[in-house]
């Protein structure tokens, strides 16, 4: 209400004072006040009709651009936290190889040339162990990342929902900021999902914390050749932890873009922050108020040449302008300005003398 009363006690000024013919100096002062006023329209303008216009639109744009960043974040968290399965295929080969060696070494005598389990088969046994506890760790997190990835699409899906639903927007706007949150929580929990970081500190320490026992046998040759093989598995266990290690470094580089922080924005906000999507709503808010200084020049235009200083009406309201001289009147004969007519033919009657005389010489 008060600010169509100022609009209003603004216009209704300006259009009854800027046509007037005040005077050069005057006339720039009253285009200065109308320009400053138009400013302040302007302003009034974009934060409140543009609001009430375009202000929804806005906020919905504002969402929109809100659920695509929480996208974009989601895959790549998604994408960050099963990078570390790209580990599984290798370490469930050479657990799987080194499990063989084992099976091999009791069956035939492969590595030493006896079949009696040993302190070889035992090495080979525990390498295996460590490295299928590894491979399960990774199942672990990638089950996990899962169960997360598929909460972090049901968020989606219901902030989908709830920005092109129907019905009022304040209450979509509220379940859209309850998903925003949760899908905060989510996208950090995939974060941490990853077990690249266990894995680089396992692998480094995964042929120096082996438990190798002495050779059992008691034959020397035997025991030479068991001495020989546990030294290759030290050195082969040696080599995959290093590779391990250097590949568990290159996946925890891959971090996820952090989301800022969910803020809802107020609609005159957002109308001034995506204004160039709406700018012919803005344009149009600001011409409806904008609008009367268009008749201020169209009554100063067509005024300019006609001499009447005055807007029609505006004489008995303001009582301040000039009126425009009038032409003085014809003067009359002095016969005629002090005797009317009709006392003019009664002193005929009254004359002294002969009236047809007076009339002849009169007439002569």
């Amino acid at each position: 209400i008060s600010v169509g009363a100022v609009i209003m006690l603004l216009w209704s000024y300006m259009i009854a004072l800027v046509p007037l013919d005040l005077g050069q100096r005057k006339r720039v002062g009253m285009f200065a006040a109308m320009l400053l006023g138009c400013g302040m329209v302007f302003l009034i303008s974009s934060w409140m009709n543009a609001a009430a216009l375009v202000g929804v639109q806005a906020q919905e744009r504002d969402l929109a651009l809100t659920l695509s960043t929480y996208q974009e974040t989601f895959k790549d968290a998604h994408r960050c936290a099963l990078l570390v399965g790209q580990l599984a295929p290798f370490l469930q080969a050479e657990a799987s190889r080194f499990a063989g060696m084992s099976k091999a070494e009791r069956e035939a005598g492969a590595l030493t040339g006896s079949r009696a389990p040993g302190a070889v088969t035992a090495t080979l046994d525990q390498v295996s162990g460590r490295l299928n506890s590894l491979l399960g760790s990774i199942d672990g997190a990638l089950k996990e990342a899962d169960k997360d990835a598929a909460q972090a699409r049901a968020h989606l899906k219901a902030m989908r929902d709830q920005l092109s639903g129907v019905g009022e927007f304040d209450k979509r706007l509220s379940a859209f900021a309850e998903h925003a949150v949760a899908m905060d929580e989510t996208i950090a929990r995939l974060a941490q999902r990853s077990v690249a970081p266990s894995i680089r500190h396992t692998a480094g320490a995964l042929g120096s914390g082996l438990v190798v026992p002495s050779p059992s046998a008691k034959d020397g040759a035997l025991a030479g050749r068991q001495s020989a093989a546990m030294a290759a598995i030290e050195k082969a266990v040696t080599d995959i932890g290093e590779r391990l290690a250097a590949a568990a470094a290159e996946i925890e580089t891959c971090k996820p873009a952090e989301v800022p922080a969910f803020s809802v924005r107020s609609r005159a906000d957002a109308v001034t922050v995506h204004a160039a999507s709406f700018l012919p709503g803005w344009g149009v808010a600001v011409a409806l108020d904008l609008m009367p200084a268009v008749i201020v020049l169209v009554l100063t235009i067509a005024r300019a040449g006609t001499g009447d200083s005055q807007s029609p009406g505006a004489g008995e309201a303001a009582g301040s302008a000039p009126r425009k001289p009038r032409k003085p009147r014809r003067q009359k004969s002095a016969a005629t300005a002090e005797v009317p007519p009709p006392e003019f033919e009664d002193w005929l009657e009254r004359r002294p003398g002969d009236g047809r005389s007076f009339g002849n010489g009169a007439a002569e």
